[in-house]
């Protein structure tokens, strides 16, 4: 059995890691929508809109779940999740961007979707790390009522 003080550290390097690998996702996307989409500003604003967007769902879902059933074993499901997410996009992306090109949708959407499709639910999962950390390991919650 792991003690509290070890448990906190794992958790702690848990969401290092998942913040790392956000931004690294982000990062590696937008070199591989440039030879489909280009490097244009729609590009990474897409990038960074759904990555916050994906960020800030994450975090209120994570928070809510994490109230209701605050499990380890769940928050390792959802690293897992994320990860699988992430490397199936990335080997599927092809086929994700075939899709994007034939929708017709302009210079504007398609890297958009495209971003939403490959970005949106590892942003999702990823958000949902740091509530959920915190509520496993939070010992004790008071409400101050100023």
């Amino acid at each position: 059995m792991i003690s509290f003080n070890k448990y906190v550290i794992l958790l702690k390097i848990q969401i290092f890691i998942a913040g790392a690998s956000i931004m690294s996702l982000e990062i590696m996307n937008s070199r591989i929508l440039a030879p489909y989409f280009g490097n244009s500003l729609y590009v990474w604003g897409s990038l960074i809109g759904v990555v916050l967007s994906g960020l800030s769902i994450g975090y209120y879902y994570g928070g809510r779940k994490a109230d209701i059933n605050p499990k380890y074993s769940y928050f390792c499901i959802i690293l897992l999740g994320a990860g699988l997410y992430s490397i199936l996009t990335t080997f599927g992306s092809t086929t994700i961007f075939s899709f994007v090109l034939s929708t017709n949708l302009g210079e504007r959407f398609s890297p958009l979707l495209a971003s939403t499709l490959i970005l949106g639910v590892p942003s999702i999962l990823l958000g949902m790390v740091s509530p959920y950390a915190i509520k496993l390991t939070t010992k004790k919650i008071e409400i101050i009522l100023l």
